[in-house]
């Protein structure tokens, strides 16, 4: 019998080679998202063109912690011998118990990506409509009805149309969903930011359909410095790796300066893949600068506390953090099947970031009890019969 001890509020899904092709309509033959191997390696292939890898970086996950994690993403990779677990469902919950990880939230990954633009690549906007649709529907019907306890999808929308976007929420709350993924940094785009009334339908739809509004670390697609392999220097390529990394830091400041969560006290949201350590500075500082003329009612910290969870997988997690952010507000994620997934060595790396948290009950809230409330999760009884 598995012993379940953790729940990750952020992992990610790598949609199967047939997603688009077996959901389009026939009119989008000759431009359909499907897989063609190039030289060896599964790529995207849409409008005539190859987009992008299918499954490169999610055949890193598994690899040895001191192997060669960073040189397998320049081999050859294909759907057939990537980790199965990356992309077909089964084979994903087999991987999480040999973790001791129970479910997951899930953020998309490759074509979709996760900056709040989904299909950005893609000329065609009828297209794209009948990828973001076709994404969805495969994602609940497919992947997570294999288990749906186990996997909570997040859906994602069509962000060029505000009527299509509030359209596509309220569908994919009467699908099942329970989020909806959101990059935060949509004015990099040419869309409105965040705080702009533009999106106010949105976030009421959210609210009124009880889904949790999920950010994510920026996509390395909207990187300010971009890498050119063979001339970017390597220590260069890494300081832009590290800004990658640290990308929750902006969109995290404009939710917490927007007034959104004023505006809608009911909605929840996920900060995730951004760590926490960054969180208390962020909040103390807003704090700080709370003066009688600032238009925000409440402070940063209790507009924080009321609605927002952020995940954590690499850092120490201490009394700092949990102190101002609230110890209800912090939860754990494996990022799972990314280069920097702590899977299969979820215990080791968790005891390094929860060293110093003492008591049980507190350390159940960390590893799965915050996020099963955040997104109203019926999992209680699978861990404490354990």
């Amino acid at each position: 019998m598995v012993e379940y001890k953790y729940f990750s509020c952020d992992d990610h899904l790598t949609e199967a080679p047939d997603t688009y092709t077996k959901r389009l309509p026939a009119r989008f033959k000759d431009v359909v998202p499907h897989i063609e191997t190039i030289d060896g390696t599964d790529m995207w292939v849409a409008e005539g063109a190859p987009i992008t890898s299918a499954v490169r970086t999610g055949s890193l996950v598994g690899l040895p912690r001191n192997g060669p994690r960073g040189d397998f993403r320049l081999q050859k990779a294909t759907f057939d011998n990537v980790r199965p677990g990356v992309w077909k469902p089964q084979d994903r919950l087999n991987d999480y118990d040999k973790g001791g990880v129970y479910g997951a939230v899930l953020f998309p990954d490759f074509l979709p990506g996760f900056t709040g633009n989904p299909y950005w690549s893609l000329k065609d906007m009828d297209l794209r409509r009948a990828c973001v649709q076709a994404y969805n529907d495969r994602l609940i019907e497919e992947f997570s009805a294999v288990d749906p306890k186990r996997f909570i999808p997040l859906c994602i929308f069509p962000v060029w149309s505000i009527q299509e976007a509030v359209e596509e929420v309220n569908r994919c709350a009467r699908l099942g969903y329970k989020g909806v993924c959101w990059g935060g940094l949509v004015d990099i785009y040419g869309y409105p930011w965040m705080g702009d009334p533009y999106w106010y339908p949105l976030w009421e739809a959210i609210q009124d359909t009880d889904m949790v509004l999920s950010l994510h670390q920026q996509s390395a697609a909207i990187d300010r410095i971009k890498i050119e392999p063979g001339i970017t220097p390597a220590n260069l390529n890494a300081a832009i790796g590290s800004s990658h990394l640290t990308s929750m830091i902006q969109p995290t400041q404009e939710l917490l300066i927007s007034g959104i969560l004023e505006r809608f006290p009911q909605m929840r949201v996920l900060i995730a893949e951004g760590g926490v350590g960054w969180i208390p500075f962020i909040l103390q500082l807003g704090d700080r600068n709370h003066q009688t003329g600032d238009p925000l009612k409440n402070s940063r910290t209790e507009n924080f506390q009321r609605q927002c969870i952020a995940g954590f997988w690499h850092e120490r997690v201490d009394d700092y953090v949990l102190d101002i952010c609230g110890a209800h507000t912090i939860c754990w994620e494996q990022d799972y099947p990314h280069p920097l997934t702590i899977w299969p060595d979820c215990d080791e790396s968790i005891e390094f970031s929860m060293a110093n948290v003492k008591g049980q009950t507190l350390r159940q809230d960390l590893l799965w009890g915050n996020v099963a409330r955040h997104f109203k999760l019926d999992v209680e009884g699978v861990f404490s019969a354990t």
